[in-house]
């Protein structure tokens, strides 16, 4: 559910992602400028450039970070002996998976960035890389392995942080809502209870 969730949202997200990353590249001197040159310079096909790549980041990226967290929470749980955590806990679990998740799909990432925000610059109008694997291949040949983590560190900084946070408020939201319903079952049980006891009352003093 969470990734035909991703595709669907695609269709909005992906067209920021290409203008985000290109205004962040200095292409762009702001969101709204970028679109309009955007449509006139590529046509509506060009806020889809880099679909596949950040469909391929985007979906194990999500399913990485959450299974991670949750055995993470298994592992807490056996280590500790404990069944809940506290929130500076699902803080902590949420950056940790956060962290593994992105050493893990960085050079994904990158190769994204790369086909989002490039432009024509070959003769005849082409561009540099045509798709994923012909990306990968060239950064290697032309730039080593290291360049597919060369942006590691920054984005460690902005997503780890992300993450550990919206687990942590997921985790107590959560809390709250199971504790609300327990709470409104455990005074509906108590109301039937009393009804019984004023129905029996009135039943014993009719005979």
């Amino acid at each position: 559910s969470s990734a035909v969730g991703t595709v669907l949202s695609s269709v909005i997200s992906v067209p920021q992602t290409v203008l985000l990353d290109r205004t962040m590249a200095g292409q762009y001197p702001n969101f709204f400028v970028g679109a309009r040159r955007l449509v006139r310079e590529e046509g509506m096909r060009g806020f889809y450039r880099g679909w596949a790549p950040t469909m391929g980041s985007k979906i194990p990226s999500y399913a990485l970070t959450w299974m991670g967290f949750e055995s993470l929470k298994g592992f807490h749980a056996r280590f500790t002996g404990r069944s809940e955590t506290t929130v500076l806990e699902n803080f902590v679990l949420g950056a940790l998976a956060a962290a593994t998740t992105v050493c893990v799909m960085i050079p994904m990432d990158t190769v994204k960035t790369r086909l989002t925000t490039q432009t024509a610059t070959l003769s005849g109008g082409g561009v540099k890389y045509r798709g994923i694997v012909q990306c990968f291949r060239t950064i290697v040949a032309e730039e080593g392995v290291g360049a597919l983590y060369r942006a590691l560190p920054p984005r460690l900084v902005s997503v780890v942080p992300m993450m550990g946070i919206q687990l942590c408020v997921y985790e107590a939201t959560k809390r709250a809502l199971v504790n609300r319903q327990v709470a409104l079952q455990a005074a509906a049980d108590e109301r039937g209870e009393l009804a019984a006891e004023l129905r029996a009352g009135v039943e014993a003093a009719n005979i």
